[in-house]
């Protein structure tokens, strides 16, 4: 956080100095991050253990559909076809569940 914190402060260095419209606005979108990045910093921690919480189920789920849709539809009996088909399924439902669409 304190990384965080002396980019932040380099970035808008002496901005509020400036009397004009400019600073003004500068000092507007400092004070937005400023409150901001502590809100930030605390939701990745939830959304860490929130998908940490929620994988096994992630992973069974499209497995257990992949199995059976796979082999009814009557793809191609390989193991590298089966195997890409499921890693697939599994990257698609990752990236969904991580942008909160599962």
């Amino acid at each position: 956080m304190f990384l965080v914190a002396a980019i932040t402060g380099l970035l808008w260095w002496q901005r509020g100095r400036n009397g004009d419209v400019a600073g003004a606005a500068d000092i507007l979108g400092l004070l937005f991050f400023e409150l901001l990045f502590p809100s930030f910093s605390k939701l990745s921690a939830y959304y860490i253990a929130r998908t940490g919480a929620d994988l096994p189920i992630e992973i069974l789920y499209p497995t257990l559909f992949v199995v059976v849709v796979y082999w009814f539809g009557g793809l191609r009996p390989e193991a590298g076809a089966f195997f890409g088909n499921w890693l697939s399924m599994l990257l698609v439902v990752l990236v969904a569940q991580g942008c909160g669409a599962t």
